[in-house]
């Protein structure tokens, strides 16, 4: 088993680079912006099957384009493209919310057509939510304070969204406000559930509330945009 664990440290990646290798099944390799080169991608072609690319929000379309084709051109079978948010199939929602329409553009309509178009290779999207230490650590977000102890209810507090927390997967006050309160609607969309999920067939734990409030609480009294 290969890992260069201590560079795989980003917000999603670290946890999935932890889930994997407590499986002790995988073999797993990070590609940063520091070690990345010919010699790991020669490598992948032989061993890896399996390329999820998780980029910074600001991070160039050209980025994840430059890394399907490589990871193409490496004998790579599938890849989870950089699309870790709320499901954008919904027109209205990514209409709302600039943000998912800028989105769809870069991971539909270019990362996935890249995909598709390459001819060999397969793609796997996870529809996540929202972050949910990321989310509550910010009153702006989803509206509650854990400092202040204050509280904003969305349609009286009922609908229902889907979210994850990190290990189970800028920067403006009315950016947050916007984002979320969409995806708040009582429409339905922001309930993937509704849909059905696989977290059963994939024997999914559940997601532990209680640590991830630990860290929320934390994060709010730092720089929870961080």
């Amino acid at each position: 088993m290969s890992c260069l664990k201590s560079q795989a440290n980003g917000n999603c990646g670290s946890f999935m680079t932890d889930a994997l290798l407590k499986t002790s099944k995988h073999t797993v390799t990070a590609l940063t912006r520091d070690n990345i080169s010919l010699k790991h991608w020669s490598e992948l072609s032989k061993t890896r099957m399996l390329l999820v690319i998780t980029l910074d929000g600001h991070a160039s379309e050209g980025t994840e384009l430059t890394l399907i084709e490589a990871a193409g051109d490496a004998g790579v079978k599938w890849i989870m493209p950089n699309e870790w948010c709320p499901d954008t199939t919904d027109e209205a929602l990514v209409k709302d919310v600039f943000v998912f329409h800028l989105l769809k553009i870069l991971c539909l309509a270019t990362a996935r057509k890249a995909i598709v178009d390459y001819g060999k290779i397969n793609f796997i999207t996870l529809s996540t939510g929202f972050w949910y230490e990321w989310s509550l650590a910010i009153p702006s977000a989803l509206g509650i304070g854990l400092i202040n102890h204050t509280a904003t209810l969305f349609d009286e507090g009922e609908t229902k969204v889907s979210i994850s927390t990190w290990p189970q997967e800028r920067n403006r006050i009315g950016f947050a406000k916007m984002l979320y309160t969409r995806v708040f609607y009582p429409d339905g969309w922001g309930n993937t559930d509704q849909k059905g999920t696989l977290n059963d067939m994939l024997s999914l734990p559940e997601d532990d509330i209680d640590e991830a409030n630990k860290v929320n609480i934390e994060r709010s009294k730092t720089s929870p945009w961080g």
